[in-house]
C-alpha cells in the first residue's frame, strides 16, 4: 500500500532488482494498493493496473527477509509504503 502524495513511486526488491513501478500520482489522503498475488493494483478502489510500468511481482521466500527500497522522482517525506504479507504452506 502507498499513502500519497507521491508521483511515479517504484517498489524495488534490492537483491533481484525486480521492480514494480506505477506511472501516476497518488494525491494527499490517497491510497494504492498493490497485489502481488493477484496482480489487481487499485487507487482509492479503481483499478490502475494499466498504469503500471513495471510489474515484477516478487515473493518472500519461506523463513526468509528481504530488503525493499521505496523511490519516486520527486520523493515526498510524507509519502509512506506499507507491506502486508500472508503466510502460505503448499
Amino acid at each position: 500500500t502507498v499513502a500519497g502524495p507521491v508521483t511515479d513511486p517504484s517498489i524495488i526488491r534490492t537483491d533481484t532488482g525486480d521492480t514494480i513501478q506505477w506511472i501516476g500520482t497518488v494525491p494527499t489522503g490517497s491510497v494504492l494498493q498493490i497485489d502481488t498475488g493477484t496482480g489487481a493494483v487499485l487507487l482509492n478502489g479503481g483499478n490502475q493496473r494499466p498504469l503500471l510500468s513495471k510489474a515484477d511481482f516478487f515473493t518472500i521466500p519461506a523463513a526468509s527477509v528481504i530488503d525493499v527500497a521505496f523511490q519516486a522522482p520527486a520523493p515526498s517525506p510524507t509519502a509512506e509504503l506499507t507491506a502486508v504479507w500472508a503466510d502460505a504452506w503448499i
